[in-house]
């Protein structure tokens, strides 16, 4: 049984559980990258290389 076929308020709650159960997740995982300083390291030149890659499409884009 999928859950659109339990019913609408059955799929409201479960989805608002995914929801709150991924944003605990998602802050368990950013706590844990940021108290470990090699992962904090590797996580934020990670950031930086995808800022520069948008930074570079922005300005290509720009002088077309």
């Amino acid at each position: 049984m999928m859950l659109a076929d339990a019913g609408g308020a059955v799929g409201a709650v479960s989805t608002n559980t995914i929801v709150a159960s991924l944003l605990e997740l998602s802050t368990n995982v950013i706590t844990f990258i940021t108290d470990n300083p090699l992962l904090l390291i590797m996580f934020s030149g990670s950031l930086v290389g995808v800022a520069c890659y948008v930074v570079r499409k922005v300005k290509k884009t720009s002088k077309a």
